[in-house]
């Protein structure tokens, strides 16, 4: 070889190592930014599953307490009771007009519900919907399953306002009591409204919400420990699959069983034979249970 052709070897492997090195270089950038992504999208998924059950103990025991207590010891209820309770009394006003009376004479309870607790859960479930956000894109598959959750969770909130300043509640509770406890103080017939508001308030929760709240937490931790079981190229995969498949709209799926029938879809990417069969099997409870509830 002279040295022309020696200059050209030369040439060709400097080509060959800049083409290698360009390579390297890109595969390490794209390996970094799915290492990125991997890692952002477990946390999202840990972060989610801590906030879904600390909602849990939170709205189906503690937030119960607040609500009632918050309206019951509010001080604009608190002056319309101990009003109606001395002109009851004053009057002399006979036990079968009491109902009338009460209907006519005790204004609708519209004290506004906040404390630092509902400020709390509001504000966890703010971030929870903001996290589970990030998903549906990502995961569209993954998302429909993460944000029933936080949607039952949610609603439940919303009950317990809801049956405290229910308006027929207190008409029919008001009178009854009245009758019974002819020489309670104003703040002892509160403590008897709050107990038997708390008792409406878990009763809900008891007979509505909680297994359907069990069932989803189960299905969530199913799907999330599979993802979180998967390699970063997996993830990668998976979300890739999932942003392929055909779905339902979301606008179009109305019901929250309908949403986890769709994730279904993607979920046999994910999920073993057994965890299917076991999803499947927590899909029919919940649609059993719903199918014979009134409308939430």
């Amino acid at each position: 070889m002279n040295l022309t052709d020696w200059a050209n070897l030369g040439t060709a492997a400097g080509s060959v190592l800049a083409g290698l090195s360009i390579f390297a270089g890109f595969y390490l950038y794209k390996k970094g930014k799915r290492d990125e992504f991997s890692s952002v999208i477990r946390k999202k998924l840990i972060d989610i599953r801590e906030k879904c059950y600390e909602l849990n103990r939170l709205v189906t025991y503690e937030l119960a307490h607040e609500v009632t207590e918050t309206v019951i010891f509010s001080p604009g209820v608190t002056y319309q009771l101990t009003k109606l309770i001395n002109d009851v009394r004053a009057s002399g006003i006979p036990d079968k007009n009491l109902d009338e009376y009460v209907k006519h004479n005790f204004p609708a309870v519209t004290t506004p519900v906040n404390s630092p607790l509902i400020s709390d859960i509001e504000s966890i479930i703010r971030s929870a919907k903001s996290d589970i956000g990030e998903l549906r894109f990502a995961f569209p598959g993954l998302y429909r399953v993460t944000y029933p959750v936080i949607s039952v969770l949610s609603i439940i909130v919303g009950h317990h306002k809801r049956i405290t300043r229910d308006d027929e509640i207190w008409e029919k509770l008001l009178p009854e009591i009245l009758k019974k406890e002819k020489d309670k103080s104003v703040e002892d017939i509160q403590h008897i409204l709050h107990r038997i508001f708390l008792s409406f308030c878990h009763k809900r929760v008891a007979e509505h919400d909680q297994e359907d709240i069990n069932d989803l937490l189960s299905l969530l931790d199913l799907t999330l420990d599979a993802y979180l079981d998967k390699t970063n190229k997996e993830l990668e995969n998976i979300s890739l699959k999932e942003r392929r498949a055909k779905l339902k709209p979301i606008s179009q799926t109305k019901k929250i069983n309908d949403d986890l029938r769709e994730a279904e879809k993607v979920l046999d990417n994910v999920l073993s034979p057994d965890d299917i069969k076991m999803y499947r099997e927590l899909i029919v409870k919940f649609e059993q249970r719903n199918s014979s509830k009134e409308d939430r």
